[in-house]
Order: C-alpha cells, then sequence, then structure tokens
C-alpha cells in the first residue's frame, strides 16, 4: 500500500488561537521511484475564536476541516490512498467534504499569513463575535480581568430581574464594592426601571440592572486603570462581563455606552433607551433630578429598602478616592468639581483660556 505523509507544525499565537503548518508528500503516479509532490498549508484552529472583518475569510474557513486541532507538534501521521489517483484519495480522505487542490490550499497559506500579519491580537478582538459579526470594540492597552464572584455572593434582591447574568452582576457588586455604592447602584436600577415602565416602552431591564450594577465599579481599586476616566473603566468591565457570557455585540455596546455615558449631559436621549434610563437613573439619585415628578410610593419604599446613611457625602469621597491617583481624566467633566474640592490648591481647567493660550497664532487677514 502506497502513504501519504503529512507532517505538521504548531504555532501557539496565544491562549485561543494557534497556527498550524502543514507539509504533506504525495506520490505521483507514472514518475519515477521515488518522486514525491511537496503540499503547504496554514491554518488558524481556535476555540470560537474567528478572524477580523476583512480579511478573506472562504480559504480559512475551508481549511478549518481539514483536521481537528488534537494533533501535537511534529506528529505524523501516514494517511492510507488507493486507487489510480493516489494524491486525490490523499486529499479526499484528509478533508472528506470537498477536494481542494493545491493552489487553494497555497491561498490559504498566503491568506493565514496576512491575517496573521494584520492582527496579533485576533483572538482578543474577535473574542465571542461569529464569522459575520463584526465588533467596533477598542481594547484598553491594560485589560483589568473581570472575576467570577463567589457563589454566596451572588443573589438578587426582589424586583431585580432573577438570570444568571444578574446573580454574576449583583455578586461582583456585593463582592468587590462598597456599602454606599452597592445601595446607590440598586437604587439606580429602580429609579431607572420606573421610569422605563412610565415611558410605556419595552425595554431590557436585564441589561439595566446589569449596567446599574457596574455603572460605578471603575471607582473600585480592583477595577480602575491607571489612565482612564472611571466610567471607561467601568464600561469596560461590564463589555469583558457580556462577551464572556456570549452577548450579542449590539446589547453590549448598549450597555457600554450607558455605563460610558452616565455622567455626560446631552447624548443619553439619543441613544438606546436604556442608554438614557441609566442615565436618568443616576442624575436622580446623584443630584434629585427629577425628584418632584417621580411617585412618592416608590422613592419610600426604595429608599427604606436601600438607605441613603450619609450619601451625600461618602458619594463625593468615593468619587474621589475612585480617581485621585489620575485627576487628569476628570478634565472638563462634571467629575473636576470633585478635585477642586478636595485637593488643595487645585487649578480647574479652563477650556475658554485655553483656547486663547494655544501655541497657534491667528493667520494674517
Amino acid at each position: 500500500m502506497k502513504k501519504v505523509s503529512v507532517t505538521k507544525i504548531e504555532i501557539n499565537i496565544s491562549a485561543r488561537v494557534s497556527i498550524s503548518i502543514f507539509h504533506a508528500t504525495f506520490p505521483v503516479n507514472g514518475a519515477r521511484r521515488g518522486c514525491h509532490v511537496p503540499v503547504m498549508a496554514a491554518i488558524v484552529l481556535s476555540a470560537g475564536i474567528h478572524l477580523p472583518t476583512g480579511i478573506p475569510l472562504s480559504p480559512v474557513q475551508e481549511a478549518l476541516t481539514i483536521f481537528a486541532p488534537k494533533h501535537r507538534l511534529g506528529e505524523r501521521w501516514d494517511v492510507p490512498s488507493r486507487g489510480k489517483n493516489l494524491k486525490e484519495r490523499a486529499m479526499i480522505q484528509m478533508k472528506p467534504r470537498k477536494l481542494m487542490h493545491r493552489r487553494a490550499f497555497l491561498k490559504v497559506s498566503s491568506t493565514t499569513a496576512g491575517a496573521i500579519a494584520v492582527s496579533s491580537q485576533l483572538s482578543e478582538r474577535a473574542a465571542g463575535q461569529s464569522v459575520d459579526e463584526s465588533s467596533t470594540f477598542r481594547r484598553p492597552k491594560t485589560i483589568l480581568p473581570v472575576p467570577t464572584p463567589s457563589p454566596q455572593f451572588q443573589q438578587v434582591e426582589a424586583g431585580v430581574p432573577d438570570t444568571q447574568l444578574t446573580r454574576e452582576a449583583a455578586g461582583l457588586l456585593r463582592e468587590f464594592s462598597t456599602p454606599v455604592l452597592i445601595n446607590h447602584s440598586h437604587r439606580v436600577f429602580f429609579w431607572a426601571n420606573e421610569m422605563g415602565r412610565q415611558t410605556g416602552q419595552k425595554f431590557d431591564a436585564e441589561l439595566l440592572f446589569i449596567c446599574a450594577a457596574f455603572h460605578d465599579l471603575g471607582l473600585v481599586k480592583k477595577f480602575s486603570s491607571d489612565t482612564d476616566r472611571f466610567e471607561v473603566d467601568s464600561a469596560n468591565a461590564v463589555r469583558q462581563f457580556l462577551e464572556h457570557h456570549g452577548v450579542p455585540s449590539a446589547r453590549i455596546q448598549t450597555a457600554w455606552d450607558a455605563i460610558a455615558l452616565h455622567t455626560t449631559p446631552g447624548i443619553a436621549a439619543y441613544k438606546p433607551l436604556e442608554v438614557e434610563l441609566l442615565y436618568n437613573g443616576v442624575a436622580l439619585d446623584s443630584l434629585g433630578v427629577g425628584y418632584e415628578t417621580f411617585p412618592a410610593e416608590v422613592r419610600t419604599k426604595v429608599v427604606t429598602q436601600f438607605p441613603r446613611v450619609n450619601f451625600k457625602q461618602q458619594i463625593a469621597e468615593a468619587f474621589f478616592h475612585g480617581f485621585e491617583h489620575k485627576p487628569e481624566t476628570t478634565v472638563y467633566t462634571c467629575n473636576e468639581d470633585i478635585c477642586s474640592h478636595f485637593i488643595r490648591n487645585y487649578k480647574h481647567s479652563n477650556f475658554y483660556d485655553q483656547v486663547q493660550n494655544s501655541p497657534f497664532q491667528n493667520s494674517p487677514v
């Protein structure tokens, strides 16, 4: 029996992605003894990871069916081949669904090499995305891992949607946050949920609670970066959390926007409803915006369940301790007022002065 010899070399790019390079030699009918035809291919074998948008996928998708990612570095196989065309037999046995010509192999090799050259971080950029679902997310320079909370913290309060996602979000809040932020985040959800009910429109209550639970986690040291606004740290944490659970990109983007924009006026009203609801819930609990028109019975019930003990002073201190190591991230935001209050001789930024002091000179008339 004539045999086809195949050698595989596997290169690990990351924990999720590896490149497998195959070299196969096929005996050719009618050629002199010992004559073989070499074929090489490089394919990406990954755990649910796909190439970024813009890279031709069809050859790679074909190549992914050739071998299962169970072989090890340098392992060799002897594929038995019978019949008149031994090369074709070998190809069919290696890939039962479709005959792949040598040129297709070579095309796969060049396509995959190009994909790796385009992005050495394809696993991070494409994690959780399907082949035809592009992601516009831009990753932070330093990713702060979001752990799974301990089981004893994974429980939700009455009135909160009871799902695996909300239980874990509540668990993270309880395990890693502070009492003032825990109560604040729950009140924000109940204010926002009631506002959503009053609109008469459909909204995602599960996602709304997750946003409320995460919106201030960027103030907590475990989730606080050295260079980003605390709102962005919180938004990046919720994105990581939702991606881990395979939540679709559209819902993730809504959550990211809601949290990143929850201190920024004038934008949320033109975003998905959940974004506006979170913003208004935060504004009511922190600043009292809408207090007079909010149902008094709901206010009483929620504040009884989640008290505002010395809240005004404690929330200001929580803000400051969340970004005192990076006050520059508060410039031109409401958070700069916190820095101005707590930091002695803090010089508040002035947009007008910066415009006037720009190094550019006026052009002559």
